[in-house]
């Protein structure tokens, strides 16, 4: 009955703590950069002289390749070699 007690007390400081934090990410595109949270990705970093604010290093993108239906953002993203 004790550790009824226990669990019952824990469980409900759990739900109930004042402590409880909703954590979201958000993740914008404005221009060419990414923003997390409202900031550039790298803020103020550069490499070999070229910027790297706003850029996503290493992304892996599960089903990241997909036609882009947007009229106002198609060209935004277009291939340099093809314009596509």
């Amino acid at each position: 009955m004790n550790l009824f007690k226990l669990l019952l007390f824990i469980v409900g400081l759990l739900l109930f703590s004042p402590n409880t934090v909703s954590a979201q990410t958000v993740v914008e595109i404005k221009g060419d950069q990414f923003y997390i949270n409202g900031k550039p990705s790298y803020p103020g970093r550069t490499w070999n002289g070229f910027k790297v604010e706003g850029l996503l290093m290493n992304s892996r993108m599960e089903q990241g390749v997909f036609d882009d239906l947007n009229p106002e953002s198609v060209n935004s993203f277009a291939y340099p070699d093809t314009k596509k």
